[in-house]
């Protein structure tokens, strides 16, 4: 579940925690490499935010707040994250983080959030969002 970047986020109503665990080598290396396989029991209406470095070890200038994983997690609205579009609520949540924008960013920035809600599980089509 992690290739060289920060645990993923286990996001539900109640709290954002990260999702600890074993993880392989970075992605890209030469060579061949194992990457280890975990299971988790996921709770119903959560939503697992996967994400790069970008994201918490900015580098926009020499004077600008350096962003921590445990910096991250107290800026993560989990409410907006679990009921909004994801790409909404992934762009409000980039807002917050980098108030000046991310035009000028330095590291590559990805994010990646998937929800699977209650009721997407109960219905026929068993749909996945993932923005």
């Amino acid at each position: 579940m992690r290739a060289g970047h920060d645990s993923p986020l286990l996001i539900t109503a109640y709290a954002t925690a990260p999702m600890n665990g074993v993880h392989g080598p970075a992605l890209g290396l030469e060579g061949r490499h194992h990457w280890p396989v975990q299971r988790y029991q996921l709770p119903s209406d959560a939503a697992i935010m996967l994400f790069t470095d970008g994201l918490t070890e900015r580098r926009l200038a020499v004077d600008a707040e350096r962003i921590g994983f445990d910096d991250l997690i107290p800026r993560i609205n989990a409410p907006a994250l679990l009921t909004r579009p994801p790409e909404r609520a992934i762009d409000e949540m980039l807002t917050r983080v980098f108030p000046g924008g991310t035009d000028q960013l330095e590291d590559d920035l990805a994010v990646i959030l998937l929800t699977l809600s209650a009721a997407d599980s109960a219905s026929a089509s068993k749909r996945v969002r993932v923005a």
